[in-house]
C-alpha cells in the first residue's frame, strides 16, 4: 500500500512539475507577444503622428514652409468657415485614433507623444467650438 501512495505522490509530483514548465513557457510566450505587442502599438503611433503632420503640412502650407518644408509653397491656407469645420472633424478623427492606441508597456517618449498630441488634438477642436479662427489677431499670432 505505501508503493501505491508514493506511486500517486510521485505522479502527482511529475504533474505539478509538468504544469509549472507549462506555466512558464506560456508565460515566455505571452512576455514575447506582449512585447511584439509593445513593439506594434508603438510603431502604429508613430505611423499616426507622421500622418497627422503631413496632413497638417498640406492644411497649412505657410506652417509647412515655417518649419523648411517648401512642398506646398504654391498654395495657401484654405480659411474658409466650412473649410474650418472640415479641419476640425478631420482632428476629431485623428483624436480618437490617437486616444485608441493603449500605450501600457510604450516607453515614456511614446506616452508622452501620445498625450501631448492628444491634448494638443483637444485644444485645437475647442478652438473651432469657441470659433478660435474668427480672431485672427492674437497674443500669439497675427494676419
Amino acid at each position: 500500500m505505501n508503493n501505491h501512495r508514493f506511486f500517486t505522490a510521485a505522479t502527482l509530483l511529475a504533474l505539478v512539475a509538468a504544469t509549472l514548465s507549462a506555466i512558464v513557457v506560456l508565460g515566455l510566450r505571452a512576455e514575447a507577444q506582449t512585447s511584439a505587442s509593445v513593439g506594434q502599438r508603438s510603431s502604429q503611433l508613430n505611423k499616426l503622428l507622421d500622418q497627422e503632420w503631413q496632413w497638417r503640412m498640406r492644411d497649412r502650407p505657410e506652417l509647412a514652409t515655417a518649419f523648411g518644408d517648401y512642398r506646398y509653397n504654391n498654395r495657401w491656407s484654405e480659411v474658409s468657415v466650412a473649410h474650418e469645420a472640415k479641419r476640425a472633424e478631420v482632428e476629431k478623427r485623428f483624436l480618437a485614433r490617437f486616444e485608441s492606441i493603449d500605450t501600457t508597456g510604450l516607453s515614456e517618449r511614446d506616452r508622452l507623444n501620445q498625450e501631448l498630441m492628444a491634448q494638443w488634438l483637444k485644444q485645437q477642436i475647442e478652438g473651432y467650438r469657441l470659433k478660435a479662427f474668427e480672431m485672427p489677431v492674437n497674443q500669439f499670432m497675427g494676419l
